[in-house]
């Protein structure tokens, strides 16, 4: 074997094209060769990073809508707790002055 043909074999080797029998014999033949193997290679490689891409933006996309959820749900129950604390303060203005309404409202709920 000569040298360049120890170098297409490694290059076919590296890049897994696997020639069999058929291979191209000259050395502009090899170039060209080489040239698509490379870009095959780097074809491969961009299809890979754009739906790799694709699929962290909408994995991204889908976490955020669950944070501002979550952010907007402990709004609701923040302004929830605030109106159940102003209906207990006007419970209790209403009461009769006898003690007949209970001072706890929590309707026997832990929370």
């Amino acid at each position: 074997m000569r040298v360049s043909s120890n170098t297409w074999w490694a290059f076919v080797t590296i890049t897994t094209v696997g020639y069999g029998d058929c291979f191209p014999l000259t050395v502009n033949g090899r170039f060209v060769a080489a040239g698509l193997m490379v870009g095959g290679i780097a074809l491969v490689r961009v299809v890979t990073a754009t739906l790799a891409s694709w699929i962290v933006e909408k994995v991204a996309g889908r976490a955020e809508v669950e944070e501002n959820a979550v952010a907007a749900t402990e709004q609701q129950v923040e302004a929830l707790r605030s109106e159940v604390a102003e209906l207990k303060d006007m419970i209790r203005a209403l009461a009769p002055a006898g003690g007949s309404a209970p001072d706890d409202f929590s309707g026997g709920s832990s929370g």
